[in-house]
């Protein structure tokens, strides 16, 4: 099935691009939200072998397609947004926005986890540095591990954004993730044994190959923590399976798709991706330490500056090595203190933020990453707060810079390899001389630069005005009885959430009779466990729920004949009830029938009466 040529033809038979208003699509169908209903040629559209069938309603054009929905859909979204608009954009300017949109769209579901992550550490990190905890008791290895695990399974919760972002399986993204985690990637499973040579003997790019992959060496490292290897894995998962899409199909897609993703991306993964990342990270630890040692204060202008970046893309790893290099042979570091400006000046851009904006929700968001940033964890506040709105990030970015420039001025070291925000500048003291006036310098430059970063931010940074949210209109619509029974008003049953109201408006029945069947033509949207209760989704858009009590539910009272995403109509059968049970429990069966979005409709009417009989208009929800 070629779905690039058969979302034109449907594009083409809905009346094209500009009659789209909107395009979703459930398990079977895709639906359509068209300006002009008139101009759909259903009947070309009925006589296309993919298109099962064509069910209109009053507010939607929906074209059932079966299994096969999702990639018809996909083919769809990306023709509908290959218009000729699009590729006369700015390139320059376009790929940079959507760089920084693919970045804090992969991050930002992960914001609460990362402040959680942030709070643990950062606590931990300022018990330890007040001496409150040592390193030896069980508390701190509980502490140091919840703080530091959702940091070094990065890549997993990143494949699981990234995945959702390219619209491939998440299970595929994990799969890679996990197999990059694994140990014998890591290589601890070959620290007691010899490597059969050497690649780069006696550079800094010095890698032991254990073992090859069809003559080519791997060369193992640990990704934990990292971004780029997982998300352009994910990436090129993405596209060999876009591809796989023209030539698989169905089940075959399902079954054979992911395996043949991962025989492609983990070989390339492992043999050049992780290398390639790798050796550009040791280039510019190279870089960063010869301007160290030759100009210390363009070097605090360049880590500075860059230092929140590398944070944001994950990079800033990298120049771990040469600090514990620096701290194991001369006892101090003066590289990674040029960094202790940058999360003073990041925390001040989200102050910036804060003051200014009059969002709840960026409020409620920046003041847990004000905290954390201030101890040293700064993801939180780049990827929720400063980089999506850009300014503010650039504003820290050069706050950072000028900060470092200061520090690496002063000439200020670090002699413990704890400490971050606040608590770096304990780590300043010279055990040799203790404190001195370089501290207080030091503490007086990050408080400037936090300063400096929150006034910049406050009088340049605008808040984008939020788009009005159209109110979606609710038809008028009819809903007939499930059952076949005597009727109760919710008030009066012993449920007291269905009693209450709280679920929404309907009415209960005691049923008679073995049969269920739809009260209205709608998608299946979720089954419960026993098959006691179950959701619709009507055409016109009512959530209704069939509930049956509590008591009946316990035992396997029903015979299913639906599944889940499944399209039903009025009046179809849905499950027979047993009539053993029916017979003996006739006391405590109760089926209640809600529609958990009755606040939709401006009124709803229940019609009055003692007993209803099979399809018996029941309800009636008005928005007129």
């Amino acid at each position: 099935m070629n779905y690039a040529q058969l979302a034109e033809q449907i594009i083409a038979h809905v009346g094209g691009r500009e009659n789209v208003n909107e395009v979703t699509h459930c398990m079977t169908r895709l639906r359509f939200n068209l300006r002009d209903d008139q101009l759909a040629e259903t009947e070309l559209l009925r006589e296309k072998q993919e298109v099962l069938s064509i069910v209109t309603t009053g507010a939607q054009y929906q074209i059932v397609i079966g299994q096969n929905v999702g990639d018809v859909y996909q083919a769809i979204i990306e023709y509908l947004y290959d218009t000729h608009e699009k590729k006369q954009r700015k390139k320059p300017e376009k790929v940079l926005n959507r760089g920084i949109d693919f970045i804090t769209s992969i991050m930002t579901p992960l914001i609460g986890i990362l402040v959680t992550a942030a709070i643990l550490k950062g606590s931990l990190s300022f018990v330890e540095g007040m001496g409150w905890i040592d390193q030896t008791t069980g508390m701190y290895a509980v502490w140091h591990t919840m703080g530091n695990a959702i940091f070094y399974y990065l890549p997993i919760f990143l494949a699981i954004t990234t995945s959702k972002k390219l619209n491939i399986s998440p299970f595929i993204g994990v799969a890679i993730a996990a197999i990059l985690l694994y140990p014998t990637v890591a290589g601890s499973e070959f620290i007691q044994i010899e490597p059969i040579y050497t690649l780069f003997s006696g550079t800094v790019f010095e890698s032991p190959v254990y073992f090859t992959f069809f003559g080519i060496p791997v060369i193992l490292m640990d990704y934990s923590g990292t971004i780029f290897p997982i998300v352009i894995g994910c990436y090129l998962a993405s596209r060999i399976e876009k591809v796989l899409s023209k030539y698989l199909f169905g089940m075959i897609k399902k079954l054979i798709g992911p395996l043949i993703i991962l025989l492609i991306i983990i070989p390339i993964t492992l043999l050049f991706i992780g290398p390639v990342t790798t050796i550009l990270s040791l280039l510019f630890v190279i870089i960063v330490a010869i301007l160290v040692q030759y100009t210390p204060i363009l070097a605090g202008l360049f880590i500075g500056g860059i230092w929140q970046l590398l944070i944001a893309l994950g990079l800033h790893w990298a120049i771990a090595p040469l600090f514990l290099l620096n701290m194991t042979i001369h006892g101090y570091d003066n590289l990674f203190v040029l960094t202790t400006a940058t999360v003073f000046s990041q925390s001040g851009a989200v102050l910036g933020v804060l003051l200014k904006t009059n969002d709840a929700e960026v409020r409620q968001l920046a003041i847990p990453s004000l905290i954390s940033g201030i101890f040293g964890i700064t993801e939180p506040a780049i990827y929720g707060i400063t980089l999506p709105r850009v300014k503010p990030f650039v504003i820290s970015c050069i706050a950072g810079a000028i900060g470092g420039a200061i520090i690496a001025l002063i000439g200020v070291k670090k002699y413990a390899l704890y400490g971050f925000g606040v608590l770096t500048f304990t780590s300043l003291i010279d055990p040799q001389t203790g404190s001195d006036w370089k501290i207080v310098a030091v503490i007086l430059t990050c408080i400037a630069m936090f300063l400096l970063s929150a006034v910049l931010t406050y009088f340049t940074y605008k808040e984008k005005e939020k788009e009005t949210k159209k109110i979606k209109k609710y038809s008028t619509e009819i809903l007939k009885s499930p059952l076949q029974g005597d009727v109760q008003e919710l008030a009066q049953i012993h449920d007291p959430i269905f009693a209450s109201g709280a679920m929404g408006k309907g009415i209960a029945i005691l049923p008679d009779d073995t049969e269920v069947k739809a009260p209205v033509s709608g998608m299946i949207t979720s089954i419960f466990p026993n098959n006691h209760a179950f959701g619709i989704l009507s055409e016109a858009g009512a959530e209704i729920l069939i509930h049956f009590s509590v008591e009946f539910e316990e035992e396997q009272c029903f015979e299913r004949l639906f599944e889940q995403g499944e399209y039903v109509v009025e009046g179809q059968m849905l499950m027979t009830i047993r009539r053993d049970l029916l017979d003996k429990k006739q006391s405590e069966i109760m089926c209640v029938m809600v529609v958990l979005n009755s606040d939709c409709y401006l009124s709803i009417d229940i019609i009055s009466s003692r007993k209803v009989i099979h399809r018996q208009t029941i309800m009636q929800l008005n928005n007129e």
